[in-house]
């Protein structure tokens, strides 16, 4: 048994370790031919790809080791089993369909530029959750639960020494040494490798600085729970060295939803060793002031930052449009036509030439230069966007369309925000498709992009896990991904009732659903991304069958 027990953690502990991959890929976006997308298609990926295959491949490892055992015995779980596999099942069965309907777009199966996160990986992340939850319910689910923290606890500490290291201008992802390794066999000069992260950003190994803040937000709980179960002093000592370490990192990250999450963390775990020694019948009034309290915090906090480090600008030029050849431009609420040199107090035009050498017209507004030009065969008018490609095709604002948050909001997620939410009625049933949001989002809304500092990106995820979920999976998926969580939530509650005072099932308990919460009010800015995802399932799944089996055990 004890072979077998070690086979079935390998999976396990490749999930864990997924974060920590880095590896080159060249690949093609399949963009270039789009006019908002660069000429280049070529995609050169450290991050994601090798994340998301690993994620895949062990997925298929554990549907092996499963055996068929979730399913044969579906008819002896109990009512409160059923209750977690019906929005796990709505979840992927919508997510499958939004694939299935996405059109030809390879994306979806394969994965999209800058995110990688398919409907195959999808599918890998539920296979993930229904292996993690059959081991943590199991005869055997301490064992099972003490790997999986060790495994987290050490996928964290090489993490967090990874994210000092560029704390301090020291980056070991990018020594000379590690850069040999990660472009093995692509026969691309190491030595070219740079980033574009400013200096002392930590980013770890997760893409983004942003997804730092999740990561942390997911594995501090873990390791600082380690620290209280754990009786030998050597390892109590480490545990609290990665603690420091990983608020180290997120500092280094600068990730605004992840300094909001730990303060949503403290709060959370404060209130659940608070409750604890109230009385039984108070539990559910405290629960719902807890509930209020923590969605005040963090909306003041939102705020909070939000106000010192985003300036609310401005800008008169709102809409650049050409209707019937004229270039129409909407500047201070009024529309002017661009043809001619001209002088105003808002805007200017003069002549200019391209670096093709095609002669037309700058429009100067707002800072910002925008060119236009009829030298052409058909004399018709285009923009030269940022790519140096010649457009006429530019999003236009519905007249009904309204903004629902500043754009300058949440360091221009606002902006982001504002152009996903009316996505959302066009998939409600049905998304647009796993990993297909740049086709979704107006990337040809120059003049926004512009005006919000987004000139030259491509947006491939609107900064919002539930936003994401609902345009790409449809709104049924975040439902039942919502779902999913008030369940957790619901069967933590009962589980750590059950626990008698502060005992290491008790702390275990706490500390996952921490983690998860955690991870949840990260995502209100911030995607899911195959870097982190694959530790949520995990954690998810372990706290939903380490619930079941305290309730189980102690009814």
């Amino acid at each position: 048994m004890d072979k077998k027990k070690i086979i079935s953690c390998i999976p396990i502990f490749v999930i864990c370790f997924v974060p920590l991959l880095v590896f080159l890929n060249i690949g093609s976006t399949e963009l270039a031919t789009y006019d908002w997308f660069s000429a280049s298609d070529t995609e050169y990926d450290f991050f994601l790809i090798c994340k998301a295959f690993v994620t895949v491949s062990a997925a298929i490892f554990m549907l092996l080791l499963i055996e068929g055992s979730v399913f044969s015995n579906i008819n002896k779980l109990s009512k409160q089993e059923h209750m977690v596999f019906i929005p796990v099942a709505v979840y992927i069965l919508f997510a499958i369909i939004s694939a299935l309907c996405a059109g030809g777009k390879s994306d979806r199966v394969f994965g999209g530029y800058a995110q990688h996160e398919s409907v195959v990986v999808l599918c890998a992340y539920i296979i993930i959750f229904l292996y993690t939850y059959t081991k943590a319910k199991s005869e055997y689910a301490d064992y099972y639960i003490k790997k999986i923290f060790l495994f987290i606890f050490i996928c964290a500490g090489v993490l967090s020494f990874v994210g000092v290291s560029q704390f301090l201008s020291c980056d070991v992802i990018m020594s000379d040494a590690v850069k040999k390794i990660i472009t093995f066999g692509s026969g691309l000069d190491s030595s070219r490798i740079s980033l574009s992260f400013p200096d002392k950003t930590v980013y770890m190994t997760l893409y983004n600085p942003n997804y730092v803040g999740s990561f942390v937000c997911l594995v501090l709980p873990i390791v600082s729970a380690a620290f209280l179960i754990w009786k030998n002093k050597i390892a109590k000592a480490v545990s609290a060295a990665v603690v420091v370490m990983l608020v180290v990192s997120l500092i280094g990250s600068d990730s605004q939803a992840g300094i909001i999450g730990l303060i949503c963390e403290v709060f959370i775990i404060v209130f659940i060793f608070a409750v604890k020694k109230m009385k039984k019948n108070s539990m559910i009034a405290c629960a719902g002031i807890g509930a209020v309290l923590a969605v005040v915090i963090c909306v003041a906090t939102v705020c909070a930052i939000s106000s010192k480090n985003d300036v609310a600008k401005v800008n008169k030029l709102t809409q650049i449009n050409i209707v019937e050849n004229e270039v129409q431009a909407v500047i201070s609420g009024k529309t002017v036509n661009i043809d001619a040199p001209v002088v105003c107090e808002d805007y200017s035009v003069e002549k200019s030439e391209s670096p093709e050498g095609l002669k037309g017209l700058n429009l100067i507004c707002d800072g910002n230069v925008y060119f236009f030009t009829n030298d052409n065969e058909d004399g018709r008018y285009y923009y030269r966007n940022v790519y140096g490609k010649y457009t006429d095709d530019f999003y236009v604002a519905p007249k009904q369309e309204t903004s629902f948050i500043p754009e300058s909001f949440a360091s221009g997620r606002g902006y982001i925000w504002n152009r996903t939410f009316p996505l959302i009625k066009d998939n409600i049933f049905i998304g647009c498709g796993p990993d297909n949001f740049a086709y979704e989002f107006p990337n040809n809304d120059y003049v926004g992009m512009t005006n919000n500092g987004y000139a030259g990106q491509v947006m491939t995820r609107p900064h919002n896990m539930y936003l994401q979920t609902a345009v790409q999976t449809g709104l049924i998926s975040l439902v039942a991904f919502l779902a999913l969580y008030v369940l957790y939530s619901v069967y933590s509650v009962q589980a750590l009732r059950k626990c008698n005072g502060v005992t290491k099932e008790f702390i275990i308990c706490a500390a996952v659903y921490t983690a998860v919460s955690g991870y949840m009010i990260c995502g209100l800015a911030n995607d899911s991304t195959v870097c982190v995802a694959p530790i949520f399932w995990l954690l998810l799944a372990a706290g939903f069958g380490y619930n079941m089996m305290i309730i189980k055990e102690r009814k």
